[in-house]
């Protein structure tokens, strides 16, 4: 169980798209 990969593949995806969605 890689649940901490799963943690940080979400938070990059998150930060990624909060990114996109300000600029």
């Amino acid at each position: 169980m890689h649940s901490l990969g799963f943690v940080v593949i979400t938070i990059i995806t998150t930060t990624t798209t909060t990114t996109v969605g300000a600029g």
